[in-house]
């Protein structure tokens, strides 16, 4: 995925805690979240600590945010069991029905055990607003309308995952606004859209879309409706032809305005016939692998710069094996080998790295090897770096240092917020951090070759490796130059 948010959760909490009107603890100050709610005005942080709350809440219209100290992992509200009648949104486990702003927020909660036995009873979430939910885990529950969230407004960083709808949309119904988020084993079972039921203006960023199921009376489409799918991963998911009726749907995504910079793999349409991708517009994305009786990609879609099993006519269209690195494990990152690395529209922006971005949901870094003077007003180094930095293989580079003096250079992983500012200059390596690999002097006049080896360890991806060298010497203080290493496959 490109750019992803992974922090933002954390960082909008210490920021509403810093920005927050008044804070209203739960259960210290009130003893539910719902009374923190009815108690808050306008700017405030209702804070509430790890446990199980059993209870519906309603932000009453408030611009507040309510947040768990803990996070998702140890903070619950659970529904308080099956709705009754056809009703209504009261009936949900948290509700937006008051004209709720992106101003008001739900951040770091598992939202679990709605039971809508009732075909068209709503969902676990309903919006009727646009609020801004992060970092939120909406799983195991059950609802008419949808399994998970209904509505609009903007969810990040949220998992929501084995919800059952009986109508349309397993995980999302509406035109809510997902990024960074995880749909994975939802279910519709008599509509469309076994992950997201998309109304006009739908959108999906950065999301992965997984193994879920619209089979038995369900249709197709994992994403269905005329939603934009950008830089997705949509991939192990079923539909069927319910009966014959369904034989010309699309079991990925059906129905789509645009599919871009998007991974589709792996799909299953059970019976005769399917597609894996209906949508007006396809560019920059990967095709192909899918289990479909009438090929990849359904007729009348603009297609370019993108790799489609079996061949596509337009711009830029390729047909080659992309090279995942292993999709029996999920892992559809692209090998150094994949004719799809830098194959995308070149007037697309540039991935993260700098260069023409790559077709498919993910990136294959590589660094830039750019001097990056720093401080001073010439260069204190000279440093080269061989090959890519590859996590599982040795990164090699070197350091000469000209004139009489005494060179040190650090080898390490970027600090994480900002460089640290010295009576010298800017340090963009801390050399006191345990992420520090390699710290050494260099004699003056001289030069030093390294090798390191990176850790075979598929977190590291994407982490950036500065080699810094520094020059010092009288009347110099600090100069020095830096080179980034983005490590990849």
């Amino acid at each position: 995925m490109r750019s992803p948010l992974a922090s933002l959760a954390t960082l909008v909490l210490f920021a509403s805690v810093a920005n927050a009107q008044g804070v209203i603890h739960v259960p210290g100050d009130r003893p539910t979240i719902q009374a923190g709610i009815a108690a808050a005005s306008t700017g405030d942080l209702v804070l509430v600590a790890p446990g199980v709350y059993r209870e519906q809440i309603d932000f009453l219209g408030k611009r507040i945010t309510v947040a768990s100290s803990g996070g998702a992992g140890v903070t619950k509200i659970l529904g308080t069991g099956a709705p009754t009648a056809y009703t209504v949104p009261d009936v949900a486990v948290v509700s937006f029905v008051n004209g709720e702003g992106p101003g008001t927020v739900l951040q770091g909660f598992t939202i679990s055990g709605h039971d809508a036995t009732l075909p068209g009873v709503n969902a676990p979430v309903w919006s009727t607003a646009a609020p801004t939910i992060l970092g939120c885990r909406i799983v195991k529950n059950t609802g008419g309308l949808a399994g998970g969230f209904h509505g609009s407004g903007t969810l990040v960083g949220c998992d929501i995952s084995n919800n059952v709808s009986f109508g349309e949309g397993g995980g999302v119904v509406g035109d809510a606004l997902l990024v960074d988020c995880t749909l994975t084993r939802n279910r519709s079972t008599s509509s469309h859209g076994s992950a997201v039921f998309a109304w006009p203006g739908c959108r999906l960023e950065r999301c992965s879309v997984i193994a879920n199921d619209a089979t038995g009376d369900g249709h197709s489409g994992a994403i269905f409706g005329p939603a934009v799918v950008v830089d997705t991963l949509v991939a192990r998911n079923v539909g069927d032809e319910f009966g014959g009726q369904n034989t010309g749907g699309a079991v990925a995504i059906d129905g789509a305005l645009l599919v871009d910079g998007c991974t589709v793999s792996a799909n299953v349409f059970l019976g005769a016939g399917g597609f894996a991708v209906r949508a007006q517009e396809v560019k920059n994305s990967i095709l192909g692998g899918d289990r479909v009786g009438f090929g990849e990609l359904a007729p009348g879609a603009v297609v370019s710069f993108s790799d489609v099993q079996g061949g596509v006519g337009g711009t830029g269209n390729i047909s080659g094996d992309p090279q995942f690195v292993d999709p029996s494990t999920l892992d559809f990152h692209l090998r150094r080998t994949s004719p799809a690395i830098d194959a995308g529209d070149p007037a697309s922006p540039a991935d993260p790295d700098g260069t023409v971005r790559d077709m498919g949901a993910f990136f294959v870094p590589q660094y830039r090897a750019n001097l990056a003077l720093r401080f001073g007003t010439t260069p204190a180094v000279d440093l080269t770096a061989n090959a890519f930095p590859v996590i599982g293989t040795t990164v090699a580079f070197t350091l000469a240092v000209p004139g009489a003096h005494t060179s040190t250079v650090l080898f390490g992983y970027r600090n994480p917020s900002s460089p640290i500012q010295t009576p010298f200059g800017e340090l963009l390596v801390d050399p006191t951090s345990p992420r520090v690999l390699l710290h050494s002097a260099i004699p003056s006049g001289g030069f030093s070759t390294h090798a390191f080896p990176i850790p075979a360890d598929p977190a590291l991806i994407g982490e950036t490796l500065t080699v810094q060298g520094a020059r010092f010497g009288a009347g110099i203080g600090l100069s020095a130059n830096a080179l980034d290493l983005l490590l990849g496959l």
